[in-house]
């Protein structure tokens, strides 16, 4: 199970009141385990697309070989979609944009308090 099943399964269930999970989640559920998800369950908002699940590379890793793995994972999705949806759950890799980071921030604090 990912963080975004178990926030649905926890509202599902009843132990939470609100859950957070990506675009919508519900179709990720088996619907034998909650045959009455959609009813009972509403996306109520959506946020602006924001990075999330992103590699970070330590400043103390030489500039070069930083260059050399951010375009090993930008190109990653090229080479194997198949290996990277069932492993990571996502469609692609690109470089961070720094509007985007500051946009994830954003929600964050958003959330934070």
């Amino acid at each position: 199970m990912t963080s975004n099943d178990a926030s649905i399964m926890a509202v599902y269930n009843g132990d939470a009141e609100v859950g957070f999970s990506f675009w919508d989640a519900r179709s990720t559920i088996d619907a034998s385990e909650a045959p009455d998800l959609a009813e009972k369950l509403v996306v109520f908002g959506y946020t602006d697309m924001y990075p999330n699940g992103g590699v970070v590379i330590s400043d103390e890793v030489p500039e070069d070989l930083r260059g050399q793995i951010t375009d090993l994972m930008d190109g990653f999705s090229e080479v194997d979609p198949d290996t990277m949806s069932a492993i990571f759950d996502i469609t692609d890799w690109v470089p961070a944009k720094q509007e985007s980071i500051d946009m994830a921030r954003k929600v964050n604090e958003r959330f934070a308090q």
